[in-house]
């Protein structure tokens, strides 16, 4: 590290990004992952920083690198899987995919998949009500749970 003058960005989240998922003594937890910059790459992005994020189902945790710090965008459009077992949910992509717009080809698929986008969204919200709250809840519990020492997980 030293050599190649590089330096830890830090964390925030659990401290440990790995546990051998065993209990009481036996249980070991590490930090093993780190993001490492130069002073060059922090000069470009001097707001950057590390996320340990919460695990469920693996012994690693996630990580996630915010390069842009504070500032307000748009929500990205994911495709819940479990809409999928929803038969009504067939029907809103159809409805939405099928409406009629003009113009040229390009234009008219970017016009489908926003109106698919839409529909989906407000479907979601009326039917499961805000299901993205209750997960990121659950996650900053998880995260305080993971956090705590060994012991007290009570």
């Amino acid at each position: 590290m030293d050599r190649h003058g590089l330096i830890d960005i830090g964390y925030s989240g659990p401290q440990y990004t790995w546990s051998n998922n065993r209990s009481d003594m036996a249980l070991i937890r590490e930090r093993l992952d780190r993001a490492m910059a130069t002073q060059e790459w922090r000069l470009l992005f001097p707001d950057a920083s590390l996320q340990h994020l919460a695990s469920s189902a693996s012994d690693h945790h996630p990580l996630l690198l915010h390069t842009i710090n504070n500032q307000k965008h748009a929500s990205s459009f994911k495709f819940e899987e479990f809409w999928i077992h929803e038969p009504l949910s067939h029907n809103i992509i159809r409805e939405a995919w099928n409406k009629a717009f003009q113009g040229n080809p390009a234009y008219i698929l970017c016009q489908k998949i926003k109106s698919t986008k839409e529909a989906l969204k407000f479907w979601n919200r009326n039917h499961f009500g805000r299901i993205q709250d209750n997960i990121q809840k659950l996650e900053i519990d998880l995260i305080d749970i993971q956090s705590k020492p060994i012991g007290e997980y009570n």
